[in-house]
């Protein structure tokens, strides 16, 4: 019976991973059709903006390419939340903590990333997300899968778990050089912030 118990616990597991990580690249693959075209580049931003100079010096760079490994990234939201509120999440007026919990696995964690480097960078970023909603039985806890490509930058795909068994998928790249196929030393070196609690681990 306990043989029979961690087969089912096991495969239910792996049906999740599978969905998922199917899912992920489904929706990575609407952040490359938007990358790909410059018409939809120039449509937001103008012919003139720093943003065109910084995505055709990049363009090669957002073009697809093949996915060379995949890694699940957890972080510690309320490291996150604390960021911004010293005094703890029990001071946070509930309408700001619920914006927190929403965005945090659509946009937040990933343009927290490229925020770092700069404002054209997260503009651009923000831009060329994407984004589906399907149905999983299987999903419980929100989850971030992390992307690796060989010739392209990595995308990082949320999974934001909401009513019923509808779950958001979000995806935006992480404009990081080393990080284009790059290796899990490079994966932890970029995402491990001193300020939020992160794990990191290879999942393909």
């Amino acid at each position: 019976m306990k043989k029979i118990f961690l087969f089912v616990v096991f495969s239910f597991a792996f049906c999740c991973f599978g969905q998922l990580y199917d899912k992920g690249l489904e929706v990575a693959d609407l952040v490359f059709e938007r990358a790909e075209c410059p018409q939809f580049v120039e449509l937001v931003f103008g012919n003139n903006s720093e943003i065109i100079k910084l995505y055709e010096k990049d363009i090669n760079k957002v073009s697809k390419s093949d996915v060379k490994a995949c890694y699940e990234i957890s972080v510690n939201i309320d490291d996150f939340i604390n960021m911004y509120y010293e005094s703890g999440s029990n001071d946070i007026p509930e309408t700001v903590m619920n914006y927190f919990l929403d965005q945090f696995y659509v946009q937040l964690f990933g343009s927290l990333i490229n925020g770092s480097k700069n404002s054209y960078i997260l503009a651009l970023s923000s831009v060329l997300q994407g984004s589906s909603i399907f149905d999983s039985e299987s999903l419980t806890d929100n989850k971030m899968y992390l992307y690796i490509f060989k010739n392209s930058y990595p995308i990082l795909v949320s999974f934001r778990k909401g009513d019923d068994n509808a779950v958001l998928a979000s995806a935006m790249f992480i404009f990081e050089d080393d990080l284009i196929n790059g290796n899990e030393k490079n994966v932890k070196k970029t995402f491990s912030l001193s300020y939020m609690e992160t794990s990191i681990k290879k999942i393909k």
